[in-house]
């Protein structure tokens, strides 16, 4: 099967349908979402093998129209888990809950957008370090 590899942190097949999972955990995090929601960002992910999204907007007002590629949304529910684990490619917030399960516990890629509207930069503090030790990748919205 091909193998499309950005850097070590983004190394993936393309024998099946892959999954994207969005979480932004509780918070608002629109630049983030509406970043996604982007006909180039789609058109990306889907030259890179990606066929469907599912977000977690939390309390975000942009709601994903998904116009280039199969995608859902919902705000909350119960657990996360079948998500992260059905996931290719796991894109997040900084929060500790988010990045700790997938990059960890589970062993997924992972690319971390820092919410720099937060108050203070424990999300920032928290990527450079894992970013550090080679468990995912930081960047910005």
């Amino acid at each position: 099967s091909a193998r499309v590899s950005s850097g070590p942190w983004l190394s993936l097949s393309f024998a099946k349908k892959m999954k994207i999972f969005v979480t932004v955990g509780t918070t608002k995090f629109d630049p983030l979402i509406e970043s996604l929601d982007t006909e180039k960002f789609q058109k990306i992910a889907i030259s890179r093998g990606f066929s469907s999204i599912s977000c977690q907007i939390g309390n975000g007002y942009h709601e994903p129209k998904f116009a280039t590629i199969s995608g859902n949304f919902y705000r909350f529910k119960p657990t996360l888990k079948e998500d992260y684990e059905s996931a290719d490619l796991v894109i997040s917030h900084a929060g500790a809950g988010s990045v700790l399960r997938p990059a960890l516990r589970l062993g997924k890629k992972l690319l971390v957008v820092v919410n720099e509207a937060l108050m203070d930069n424990h999300q920032q503090e928290l990527a450079e370090e894992l970013q550090k030790q080679g468990h995912l990748f930081d960047t910005r919205a």
